[in-house]
């Protein structure tokens, strides 16, 4: 399974999710609310496309620095969240 960041939808998810810091990330040196960004992503474990006005996309994996994440994004009439 691989994350095409080519793909709008993903590219405006991930920056939705930086831009709401995350609360807690997982990784070697402990949990840290550092945001992260498409171009961290190193690994995909699981992914989840969604829709528009549906269903919430959702990724889970790990960073080049070596901590975990899980992102959830939502896009509606309004924009990203």
């Amino acid at each position: 399974m691989e994350l095409d960041r080519t793909d709008y939808n993903w590219q405006e998810a991930f920056s939705s999710a930086a831009r709401d810091r995350p609360a807690n990330v997982a990784g070697s040196d402990g949990a840290t609310s550092e945001p992260f960004a498409l171009a961290d992503v190193a690994q995909t474990f699981a992914i989840v496309d969604g829709e528009n006005d549906d269903a919430s996309w959702l990724w889970l994996g790990r960073l080049h620095d070596g901590r975990y994440a899980f992102l959830t994004a939502w896009c509606d009439y309004t924009g990203w969240g």
